[in-house]
């Protein structure tokens, strides 16, 4: 292996820090999205994840899937944590007790604010209707989720699960694993992967 000599030059026509912007713009919304896709279905987000599995290597494997009942258990009895800080003992008590003041002292200032209300004209711009040229009755219907829930579940999550699946490591396992899982099936592949495989090859 040897080292570049000439590294990568960003182009000046490009502004790096807006893309970063939007790149961690996205990686929050789709923090939101994963957490209601999990909780929609009863499940807790972020999975938790063995740490001994990723070491090994496990990639999607590590993650294991709780229930939020499971979960609720265990938030329930650190509900009384308490905290030192400055030689005092703060339990989360007295940190709700501070909460419910501070929204209190909020709630009289804004009765004390009067904001007016300006009304902004939108005549200037008046809504043009145009007649659509596609027949409605041959059109194509879009799917919406309470339609692809009414499908029926044995297609979509046990489409793989007869099929065991290697994966050589020229592939690219986490995409694979991700796929093969989700519909139902195992998936295996050579210790030159990452260790954790659940099959071997011989089986």
């Amino acid at each position: 292996m040897y080292s570049v000599v000439n590294g990568f030059q960003i182009p000046t026509d490009v502004d790096v820090r807006v893309m970063l912007t939007f790149l961690e713009l996205y990686q929050t919304l789709l923090g939101f999205v994963f957490f209601k896709l999990y909780a929609d279905i009863g499940l807790v987000y972020p999975p938790p994840l063995d740490l001994k599995k990723e070491e090994e290597g496990a990639g999607v494997g590590a993650f294991s899937l709780q229930d939020t009942a499971k979960a609720s258990v265990t938030t329930i009895s650190t509900k009384t944590k308490t905290v030192e800080m400055n030689g005092r003992t703060i339990s989360s008590k007295d940190v709700r007790q501070a909460i419910k003041t501070i929204n209190a002292a909020s709630a009289v200032l804004d009765e004390d604010v009067q904001m007016s209300e300006t009304i902004v004209d939108d005549n200037d711009e008046d809504f043009v209707v145009h007649p659509s040229n596609s027949d409605q009755q041959t059109s194509a219907t879009l799917h919406t989720l309470k339609s692809l829930t009414d499908l029926p579940s044995s297609l979509s999550t046990s489409l793989f699960a007869p099929y065991t699946f290697w994966l050589s490591r020229e592939t690219s396992r986490p995409i694979f694993e991700f796929l093969v899982r989700s519909f139902g099936g195992r998936i295996g592949w050579p210790a030159s992967s990452g260790s954790g495989s659940p099959i071997e090859e011989s089986d």
